[in-house]
């Protein structure tokens, strides 16, 4: 399937077209204002470089937060626009999910970088908690679990916390056990996280924004048509009051 990824609900916006798993072009320009002209211009570039044209596409997988308020209005607003001249189905990914998705799939080339110096790698931890930076000092985040097979499992719902109580929670969520924690928000406050939890946190050696562009295909390809959002009614997730 060759599908179209929005994601604007971070500081960054990611454009692509991606095509039986392999990424064909891709954008990634920083949030700011006139971004419904920015994410526009974004889809045209990508269309362009990857010798797509909107008839070409079979579909639009779009991040429907938890993110920026009026991030997720403009890339919402681009893919309903989008699907509706050519009647295209269009998936509403969940932005945790897809980063604990990419957290899963791309860090476990080498070692992720741990609280307590011990090597854990992505492929080894069986809890994963993906957290985005919501500014005002919080986190968005939500838990998943690794299955025997390899698949994720959402383990909690999205929430809106400080991030050592965001990092407390997953812990006490987790039984216990160990904890990568991955994305912005665990960048931003790795050491308001080590603080609250120590050794029972590990973090991802490699940013997973980078593969936003793939994962969201392949989230949108797994759940297949049947699986499409009706674009009227899709919304954001906005957890909290509007922020930015």
């Amino acid at each position: 399937m060759r599908i179209l990824t929005i994601d604007t609900s971070g500081q960054t916006e990611f454009v692509g077209v991606v095509d039986a798993g392999h990424v064909l072009a891709s954008t990634a320009t920083p949030a700011g204002r006139g971004q419904s002209k920015t994410v526009l211009a974004a889809v045209d570039e990508v269309l362009a470089d990857s010798g797509t044209e909107l008839t070409d596409l079979d579909g639009i997988a779009v991040s429907i937060g938890p993110g920026r308020f009026s991030g997720l209005r403009v890339g919402l607003a681009t893919a309903k626009g989008l699907a509706a001249t050519g009647g295209r189905p269009v998936w509403g990914i969940s932005a945790l999910e897809a980063l604990a998705n990419a957290l899963a799939s791309g860090t476990d080339e080498g070692d992720a970088g741990v609280a307590d110096d011990a090597t854990d790698t992505a492929g080894e931890v069986r809890w994963i908690f993906a957290a985005t930076d919501a500014r005002r000092g919080e986190v968005y985040g939500a838990l998943f679990e690794r299955a025997g097979d390899g698949s994720l499992r959402r383990a909690t719902d999205d929430t809106a916390l400080p991030p050592g109580e965001a990092a407390r929670w997953a812990v006490e969520q987790a039984g216990g056990e160990r904890v990568l924690f991955g994305g912005t928000g665990a960048a931003a406050y790795r050491d308001d996280i080590v603080g609250a939890v120590g050794p029972s946190a590990s973090f991802a050696a490699h940013g997973p924004e980078a593969r936003t562009t793939l994962v969201l295909a392949e989230l949108a390809e797994r759940s297949g048509v049947a699986g499409a959002a009706d674009a009227g009614a899709l919304e954001p997730i906005y957890i909290r009051g509007a922020v930015g």
